[in-house]
């Protein structure tokens, strides 16, 4: 599913997004090592941060594309310097992790090759793919939450982690998923602009049944968008 150069710029983001998590209040006990926060945020950054990808990888097999990820050198310099700038100007009181470490590219599987009418995306595929991804995090979020009571604390940080990266991978700037749902359904965009803000709210203060609840809801009307993460019953997009 991944090719090798994709992998380095995996890893190269999943550090980058662990060293970032590494400076909000963690799970661990209060005077434990940076270096335990940094270890842990890290390993919890590669589940958000593959499935996230991976999401728009299995969302791309549905319009025969397929997807390279690419880690964004200006980015990753730009969110931790926000994020060290914002924290050492509250004294360390508040931090704001900007999670925008890297994009997914969609193109289709037959663009290069002889013999095949090549046919573009439209604004409707390309933004089904990218928000596959804000599907993955928003769920595991959610089912998360149903985890909570075993370890609150642990929970309560893996849950904002996923809803954190969700949330920021919205804003519309190019080549961020956000852009590419807004240039195709300003609807959408809103509307998964605000469920993330309102999750981000109110969900670390949500009882084990209202967060079932609000699972079973999401699970129902996000049924649909999931079977259209199954590969398409149809033919070839592209005609010989």
């Amino acid at each position: 599913m991944f090719t090798i150069r994709e992998v380095g710029d995996m890893l190269v983001s999943i550090v980058a997004l662990g060293f970032l998590f590494s400076f909000s209040p963690g799970f661990l006990p209060e005077g434990s090592p940076w270096l335990m926060n940094l270890l842990m945020a890290t390993l919890l950054s590669g589940v958000v941060w593959t499935l996230h990808v991976a999401a728009q990888k299995l969302m791309a097999r549905r319009y025969e594309c397929r997807t390279i990820y690419f880690m964004s050198p200006h980015f990753i310099a730009v969110s931790i310097l926000l994020t060290l700038f914002i924290s050492i100007m509250s004294f360390g009181q508040f931090v704001l992790v900007v999670a925008a470490v890297g994009f997914v590219n969609v193109s289709t599987k037959y663009s290069m090759r002889l013999g095949y009418k090549f046919m573009g995306l439209t604004l409707k595929e390309t933004g089904e793919v990218a928000v596959a991804g804000w599907i993955a995090n928003v769920l595991l979020a959610l089912l998360l939450k149903v985890l909570h009571p075993v370890h609150p604390a642990f929970f309560t940080y893996f849950i904002e982690m996923n809803l954190w990266v969700a949330l920021f991978n919205l804003l519309p700037i190019p080549p961020l998923d956000g852009s590419k749902i807004l240039s195709w359904n300003v609807a959408a965009w809103v509307v998964s602009l605000a469920l993330s803000i309102t999750l981000l709210l109110t969900l670390p203060f949500l009882g084990l049944i209202e967060s079932l609840l609000l699972l079973f809801l999401v699970l129902v009307v996000g049924f649909f968008v999931v079977q259209r993460l199954l590969p398409a019953p149809t033919g070839p997009r592209y005609a010989e």
